[in-house]
């Protein structure tokens, strides 16, 4: 089991799924871990933009690796996301999740 990185209270993740990308998400602080090639399997990788913004103070709560902030852009509205420099998994917003992934067309 995964717990949420975030979260004083050791929060258990919970399966979830968005537009056919399965993930596990926090409830309380509404984010989603998911392996980066789900994610990005899921996006046309030409129209996003991805900036480093540093060392995360959180880790992987799947390996415990380092994340490193990303700023994620591929509308005029960018978020910030995590990705664990050891297994590539990222930890986002689910709100960005959805709001990525409903850009994209269906099929």
């Amino acid at each position: 089991m995964r717990y949420c990185p975030v979260c004083t209270i050791q929060t258990p993740l919970m399966s979830y799924e968005v537009n056919g990308v399965r993930g596990e998400r926090c409830i309380p602080c509404k984010k989603m871990w998911i392996l980066e090639t789900t994610f990005f399997r899921a996006l046309n990788q030409s129209d996003v933009h991805m900036r480093e913004l540093g060392r995360s103070k959180i880790q992987c709560p799947d390996c415990r690796g380092l994340f490193y902030q990303y700023e994620v852009k591929k509308t005029d509205d960018p978020f910030v996301m995590e990705k664990c420099v050891q297994c590539h998994s990222v930890w986002m917003p689910v709100g960005a999740v959805k709001a990525y992934l409903e850009l994209e067309p269906v099929g």
